[in-house]
């Protein structure tokens, strides 16, 4: 096994103090799988106070060095390196009551939380592997090492950890584990929103992320009540063939592996159960249920902690989502207007994953995205005026013509936007400082 050069070098100051070092948890699982790793954990057999001593001359960080974890500054990053040790008691659902240092990477093994990640590899490329992790991973399933009551009681989000590789990996959850997430989702309720939406983004990024979410949508919707409304919520409209939340769930798994798309598909339609109507037909409409999925959607990502920026830009599709304007230079041009290029190239993706999950007798409807987008290309490479920004006159002209600086020379700009974008006046000077005398006189 040839490794990254920072990590060889760990390898090489643990061995020259005689301490055996070992790659763990998910690098030796992807190493197995025959993928790349994208970052390398370490583990030592020795006592803290060892291994401030063996990295003297590295740059450290040791605020975790009471637990016995000491991170590595190098060139190719920070590797981060922990005294094998044995974990006892679980107050908090989350941190350990208290940390036993033991010399024994076998022992350090039994307290991850996975078989899959419970492995060891030490530089030679050997494998320590005394839970059968290789083969899980030759079965393709996720198993916590020894009891899954014990496990996910130490710390609740094991639970949320076991969808997200479900998610990434394509595994099946085993039996016993599988029992054992259903029986403890309200464990949940003890962990931080902060690591609860971690988890959740990771785990809607997966390939199999619309099969974990219809198979688990109770653990979904233990942290987000919000959708459990849509569980088995039929929708009585032609254009659907699936309930509200197996809807959701198929369209998050149908579109780009984007975490603001993926988000918007899990919450845009989160609000139809309450818009629910019909007519005398007996037909189920949802009117107004993008308004209020946006609002309902801010409310939950705001309560898990999402930064501001993806919970504005998840917001926004949302809003938009459901707005449907003709395939025509006209239609897309006042639409544009209000979306902007970039978060219409988004809406694309997002209706291309709404109408997947939605019945295949609409599915000619593919036809008119693809058109939409070709011509929304097509005024992006034009320059087309769709903005105040994009005028070819700015504030400066309007004050220089008598205006003086205030709110009517930007109610001005609009107006004359609105007159370009409804084709009745054309994006040049000479047209818009004609139009702009007429307004002012």
């Amino acid at each position: 096994m040839v490794f990254p050069n920072n990590i060889a070098e760990m390898f090489s100051l643990l061995e020259k103090e005689s301490v055996n070092g070992y790659v763990v948890g998910g690098a030796v699982r992807d190493i197995v799988m025959g993928k790349e790793p994208t970052d390398f954990d370490m583990a030592a057999e020795c006592l803290p106070e060892d291994l401030l001593r063996i990295f003297a001359e590295c740059r450290c960080f040791d605020h975790s060095i009471r637990f016995g974890t000491l991170n590595v500054v190098t060139d190719d990053g920070i590797v981060e390196i922990t005294c094998c040790r044995r974990e006892t008691g679980y107050t908090d659902l989350r941190r350990p009551d208290s940390v036993e240092f033991c010399k024994d990477i076998k022992k350090d093994l039994c307290r991850r939380d996975f078989t899959v990640n419970a492995m060891a590899m030490d530089s030679q490329g050997n494998i320590i592997d005394i839970f059968d992790g290789m083969g899980d991973i030759e079965r393709r399933i996720i198993r916590t090492v020894g009891k899954a009551d014990v496990r996910f009681s130490e710390d609740a989000l094991r639970i949320m950890r076991a969808l997200r590789f479900a998610s990434t990996l394509g595994f099946e959850i085993e039996e016993d584990t599988k029992k054992a997430i259903h029986k403890n989702i309200h464990l949940l309720k003890n962990i931080s929103s902060e690591r609860i939406y971690e988890e959740l983004t990771k785990l809607i990024m997966g390939d199999c992320a619309a099969e974990v979410l219809l198979e688990y949508s109770d653990v979904i919707c233990e942290i987000i009540p919000e959708l459990s409304p849509c569980v088995g919520f039929e929708q009585n409209n032609p254009h659907h063939i699936y309930t509200v939340y197996e809807h959701i769930a198929r369209s998050v798994g149908a579109c780009p592996k984007d975490k603001i798309i993926r988000l918007c598909m899990l919450f845009h339609d989160i609000a139809k159960p309450l818009m629910y109507t019909e007519d005398e037909k007996g037909i189920g409409h949802f009117k107004g249920h993008p308004e209020k999925s946006t609002d309902m959607a801010r409310d939950i990502l705001t309560r898990l902690h999402a930064d501001s920026e993806t919970v504005k830009l998840v917001c926004r599709l949302i809003k938009y989502h459901d707005t449907r304007p003709s395939a025509t230079r006209k239609s897309l041009i006042k639409y544009l207007s209000k979306v902007g290029f970039e978060d219409a190239k988004l809406l694309l993706d997002v209706r291309r994953a709404d109408l997947s999950a939605q019945s295949p007798a609409y599915h000619d409807q593919f036809e008119y995205l693809n058109e939409s987008e070709r011509i929304i290309t097509s005024l992006e490479t034009e320059g087309v005026c769709i903005s105040v920004s994009d005028l070819a006159i700015g504030g400066g002209d309007i004050i220089e013509m008598g205006v003086p600086a205030g709110p009517r020379v930007g109610d001005i700009l609009k107006e004359l936007l609105k007159r370009v974008i409804s084709g009745s006046l054309e994006n040049d000077r000479a047209s818009l400082i004609k139009a702009l005398r007429g307004i002012i006189e």
